[in-house]
């Protein structure tokens, strides 16, 4: 049986690359987007540029953005968790 997804589904299918789940894993680990900068060898704005494109691009909010502490919402914790699946085994 053939899954056929139209263009607006294909498209949150490419939103969600290696790059992006990085990310949300950088700062998942170390709380915050600054912190996370750090560790990838980028500027904080970049990573905040390749979440908010996600967001836009998934129609979704990923980040609880009203503490000092950078949380996931439960949709980012979902696709954290969802994402971390296939691509952690390829990091070793």
């Amino acid at each position: 049986m053939f899954n056929f997804l139209n263009e607006n589904e294909m498209a949150k299918e490419r939103a969600l690359t290696l790059e992006a789940l990085r990310v949300m894993d950088a700062i998942d680990r170390r709380g915050s987007f600054a912190a996370a900068a750090d560790e990838l060898g980028r500027v904080p704005s970049a990573l905040s540029y390749t979440m908010q494109k996600l967001e836009e691009e998934l129609d979704v909010v990923l980040f609880d953005r009203s503490g000092h502490r950078t949380k996931f919402t439960n949709v980012g914790r979902m696709l954290l968790e969802r994402g971390a699946f296939c691509w952690k085994p390829q990091i070793n």
